[in-house]
């Protein structure tokens, strides 16, 4: 397996504020990525105030506070959002690697434990990585194609997955039914 360091694939993305223009206003999610905050939170909890809001494009890699719970994610639901200024914005090289492969590299177990073995902080929900170790992670870089593999077969899972649970659920709101049925 070829493998690359992170700064070869993204970097730093020159970040315009929202000023006074409006933009939906984007959240990370641990599961989900990138979401519209008021569909994901049914309420708006960034400040009223967004003028220094950074704006991000679709494609590039949204980094948030906490990326020792996976807090990463490509911006492809919105041509223009806006995010807290505490987020990192970054640049993804598409001619190098998937955006959707370089997320789900950025949530692995591999890649949680190499942040935190490099983070600095006394406290441990302030700590934080340093871009320069964060961009010298090395992380694993097939061919494009092998990547788009990769997500296809990861995200057929998913789907997979996803099918499993609502199955499971609907058994159990079927058996929790018959179970107060038969009570009464």
């Amino acid at each position: 397996m070829k493998y690359v360091l992170l700064g070869d694939v993204i970097s730093s993305a020159k970040v315009s504020r929202a000023g006074d223009d409006e933009y939906p206003v984007l959240s990370i999610t641990k599961s989900e990525g990138i979401v519209f905050q008021d569909e994901k939170f049914k309420k708006r909890i960034a400040s009223k105030d967004t003028v220094n809001y950074k704006v991000v494009v679709r494609g590039m890699l949204v980094q948030g506070i906490h990326i020792d719970e996976a807090n990463f994610g490509i911006q492809n639901i919105t041509d223009r959002g806006i995010v807290s200024p505490a987020y990192k914005i970054w640049e993804v090289n598409e001619s190098k690697i998937v955006p959707r492969y370089l997320e789900i590299v950025l949530r692995t177990p591999k890649s949680i434990a190499y942040y935190s073995s490099k983070f600095n902080g006394s406290v441990k929900r302030r700590e934080r990585i340093s871009d320069k170790d964060f961009l010298n992670m090395p992380i694993p870089c097939p061919s494009i194609e092998e990547q788009n593999k990769a997500v296809q077969m990861l995200e057929a899972a998913k789907n997979i997955i996803d099918s499993i649970n609502k199955n499971i659920e609907k058994y159990d709101e079927l058996i929790k039914a018959r179970l107060r049925f038969h009570l009464f």
